[in-house]
């Protein structure tokens, strides 16, 4: 348990001016390329039906952006549809799996939670003031 006592503190008190220029660049890279992945799992057919259960039947308060639609929902429901785009391409088509790994994005996506572009709408910041 103090593992997790230790990372913690050291989450709390880590400011942006203390992340080395290879750990910022890496983390755009990495948002970059899921952003890529939402856009590409947007087009697809198999994701349509995570879109249009937001659409046509939840609303919602106005806070973030569904990606390529525009649909203006609850950060949840974005944070939901968008991570469905973003997950709707990895292993399905070969050349769309073939497009993550040129990101070097090998490893599960940490934002798979995150609506990379919700959550700077939300607490009312801009992608670039965000990171």
């Amino acid at each position: 348990m103090e593992e997790s006592r230790t990372l913690a503190r050291f989450a709390a008190k880590l400011a942006y001016e203390d992340l080395p220029e290879t750990v910022v660049q890496k983390t755009k890279e990495l948002i970059l390329d899921q952003l890529g992945c939402q856009l590409a799992g947007s087009t697809l057919p198999w994701t349509r039906s995570a879109y249009e259960y937001v659409a046509d039947g939840k609303g919602g308060r106005q806070e973030s952006t569904v990606i390529n639609y525009g649909l203006r929902t609850s950060a949840q429901d974005a944070a939901f549809v968008n991570a469905s785009f973003g997950h709707g391409t990895m292993g399905t088509i070969p050349i769309l799996f073939a497009m993550h790994i040129s990101g070097r994005s090998l490893s599960p996506q940490p934002w798979h939670w995150v609506n990379v572009k919700g959550l700077p709408e939300r607490i009312d910041q801009g992608g670039g003031r965000w990171l």
